[in-house]
């Protein structure tokens, strides 16, 4: 996906309020193509169309939003660095307990009050519901799972501390193979970044499974 700092806002007195998040809550999706059957053709023709190789087309970003209940399970994560503990106001990620199990009713109840988009998008929700949000402190190291219907989003690091983290798309192998020319042209640039960067010896046999290396070149010729 990519990777975040949370810078703090306070330094010796001072505020920094410009380096301030936005407090927030969303959905890493287009709702209303996510749970439309209309649109599950279209979700699959985008990313079989994806191509990895032409870096500059953002593709390992655009395959993050553009989901579809057809697709079976959708998971997030976040692999933290370093948070701070719940003892401080050090901001970070927030998560709405079980609005995954609600999608579908909140849907319904609201459609025809939000303006329709086409294409993968972010879904922000109103301010209004940052009161059902709960912050998540883990410690270094720590990965966090959560389904991608699961509201959630993050707020404003106000301590004097920054914080680190990895956000990710968990992409199964089964998904990645109703679509054989992006999973084989996806593996080979994921091969070829991580020879660039000069890891491949540290590589286990884990990690290349992870990578989605192991099992595309074994199905994919």
């Amino acid at each position: 996906d990519r990777c975040l700092m949370h810078r703090p806002t306070q330094d010796g007195g001072v505020t920094r309020k410009y380096w301030a998040t936005r407090p927030n809550v969303h959905l890493d999706m287009n709702p209303a193509e996510f749970l439309g059957s209309e649109h599950e053709k279209e979700v699959g023709q985008r990313l079989s169309s994806l191509r990895y190789s032409q870096r500059k087309n953002r593709a390992f970003i655009s395959e993050n939003n553009d989901v579809h209940s057809g697709l079976g399970k959708v998971l997030q994560g976040m692999l933290n660095f370093r948070d701070l503990p719940s003892t401080v106001d050090g901001g970070g990620t927030i998560v709405i307990p079980g609005s995954h199990n609600s999608l579908l009713r909140w849907w319904k109840g609201n459609k025809d009050t939000i303006k329709q988009r086409r294409g993968p998008t972010q879904h922000v929700l109103g301010a209004d519901m940052l009161d059902f949000a709960q912050r998540v402190c883990m410690r270094a190291g720590s990965l966090l799972i959560w389904d991608q219907r699961l509201t959630h989003g993050s707020t404003s690091n106000n301590s004097t501390e920054f914080r680190y983290g990895i956000p990710i798309r968990f992409c199964p192998t089964d998904q990645l193979l109703q679509h054989r020319a992006r999973a084989t042209d996806r593996s080979h640039v994921l091969q070829e970044i991580i020879v660039e960067e000069g890891f491949e010896d540290e590589l286990s046999d884990l990690g290349r499974k992870v990578f989605g290396l192991v099992a595309q070149n074994k199905q994919i010729k």
